[in-house]
């Protein structure tokens, strides 16, 4: 028999667990907010960078083919992105032996978000 005296504890209690359990439940949750954040900036990202390479493509085409002033076009890209391409007359980019065209591509993307971007070409003959 052993005699009386105080006792040993081996292991961790019930309350230390418990308490480990916590922290690593409140540092988990705090690490995935901050990875959703990031997953979302990056998809935001993504398609903000497709909406701009579309614009551009949209004024590279205009460059290639000249449409008359006073055109408008519109579509769709891959169902997310909307665009519009106006060409209109430049007058006051004119010079004496050149007349300007300006063209604006319009993209929409997300709920309220869209890509502006404008460029003169050269008029047709």
């Amino acid at each position: 028999m052993l005699p009386p005296g105080p006792r040993h504890q081996t292991g961790f209690s019930l309350l230390e667990v418990i308490v480990a359990f916590l922290v690593f439940a409140l540092i988990a949750s705090v690490v995935l907010a901050i990875v959703s954040r990031g997953l979302v900036g990056a998809e935001q990202t993504a398609r903000y960078q497709h909406a701009v390479m579309l614009a551009e493509s949209l004024l590279d085409r205009v460059s290639v083919d000249i449409p008359p002033a006073g055109s408008r076009f519109t579509g769709e890209s891959g169902g997310t992105l909307r665009w519009t391409l106006q060409v209109e007359a430049a007058p006051g980019f004119d010079g004496p032996s050149m007349h300007l065209l300006r063209a604006e591509a319009i993209v929409e993307f997300d709920a309220n978000r869209r890509v502006v971007l404008t460029t003169l070409v050269p008029a047709g003959s």
